[in-house]
């Protein structure tokens, strides 16, 4: 069974940091792992992509040296594309507010 997580990191999207949100989403998502979008190559370079952003930050929850959840998320301009897909359309000041969608994981239980 998982631990509870003993301590959270917050840090940049760095290789080491993406290897350890790759390790929890290894295990997190491995019954879609199958399905081309969720395959871990895929995940990587979406990682390596948003790591490029400004602001793009991670939180990793930790059990000794082994990762157990993650979260990330990446500030959004105005002017990205994402916002018009979105529906309702937000309000003109939740850009400012929220600053982007977060994305993670947690493992499963053992």
């Amino acid at each position: 069974m998982t631990k509870a997580p003993e301590r959270f990191t917050r840090t940049p999207l760095t290789e080491e940091t993406i290897d350890a949100i790759l390790a929890v989403y290894v295990d997190a998502r491995a019954e879609l792992q199958h399905l081309e979008h969720y395959r871990p190559p895929r995940m990587r370079k979406q990682l390596e992509r948003h790591a490029t952003r400004p602001g793009c930050l991670a939180a990793v929850a930790w059990s000794g040296a082994v990762p157990v959840g993650y979260a990330y998320g990446c500030p959004l301009g105005e002017e990205n594309t994402w916002w018009s897909r979105v529906y309702p359309p937000p309000r003109r000041t939740s850009s400012a507010r929220t600053g982007g969608v977060p994305s993670g994981s947690t493992k499963s239980p053992s």
